[in-house]
């Protein structure tokens, strides 16, 4: 898995098996819990584009806060929020690859509206 991060919007990349297992360890955490997910690292080929090495998530309070601190992609968020986060790792049924995107919208109680947009993608 690997996560990779732009001016405006992040994205999470894996295979299916580790997308899953990395949403079903989310969907544990209780208040106070954490998770952290290295990453493998690779260079940026494109402008802009930075790789980083870990995937920290932490059960707070609140809708689900993405962001990016030092070389880490950071997420933090109530326990049932960040249950909802955990089933976009997902990806049911899925048998080629495809991609969600974790985004705030006006109404969608879930994601904070200072959240780095994130898109999951099942590769």
């Amino acid at each position: 898995m690997f996560v990779r991060c732009y001016e405006s919007e992040a994205c999470i990349e894996g295979n299916l098996a580790e997308l899953r297992a990395a949403g079903a360890r989310i969907a544990r955490l209780i208040s106070g819990e954490w998770a952290h997910f290295f990453c493998e690292w690779r260079r940026a080929s494109e402008p802009g584009e930075r790789y980083l090495v870990a995937l920290e998530v932490t059960a707070t309070e609140g809708p689900v806060r993405v962001g990016v601190r030092d070389d880490r992609l950071c997420v933090t968020g109530g326990s049932e929020h960040l249950h909802v986060f955990s089933e976009y790792f997902q990806f049911p049924n899925a048998t080629e690859p495809r991609h969600t995107h974790f985004e705030w919208w006006d109404g969608y109680e879930h994601v904070h509206p200072d959240a780095l947009p994130l898109v999951i993608i099942m590769s």
